[in-house]
């Protein structure tokens, strides 16, 4: 696709349209900003939407994953990853350190700190690349 200047939620911010798309002046077009599923999962026989699906990755970790309210069995959704979308910066360039914070965890867990992440080779100034941000450590009390 050719690249566009669209007003996003913190600005202007740089992407590319969706290959094919047929743009005209002055049309309006929806673009999903947001990481690369990680996983697509089957819903199996017998299990229901707001059910928990667990499995193991290939390197042995648990997933534990909710099925969406409009899957049934047979029907294939997919799993993002723990994830936030970064701007790069107007003086950034790729392989430069992006440093910014994130709330990780989940409610009375969450913390907020502070994380870097290189830009992307290829990337340019105002657009947005994923960082996939670290999952909280448990702690036994």
């Amino acid at each position: 696709g050719q690249r566009v200047r669209v007003k996003g939620p913190h600005g202007f911010l740089s992407t590319r349209t969706p290959a094919g798309a047929n743009l005209l002046p002055g049309s309006r077009q929806r673009v999903r900003f947001g990481p690369l599923p990680e996983f697509r999962v089957e819903v199996p026989p017998g299990v229901s939407p707001w059910s928990e699906l667990k499995f193991a990755k290939e390197d042995g970790t648990e997933v534990s994953v909710t099925v969406p309210q409009d899957a049934a069995p047979g029907s294939i959704f997919d799993v993002l990853p723990p994830a936030l979308m970064v701007q790069v910066p107007q003086t950034a360039m790729p392989g430069d350190l992006v440093v910014f914070s994130a709330d990780i965890g989940l409610g009375p867990l969450k913390v907020t700190s502070w994380c870097r992440a290189p830009v992307p080779a290829g990337s340019r100034p105002e657009e947005y690349f994923p960082v996939r941000v670290p999952v909280p450590q448990c702690i036994a009390l």
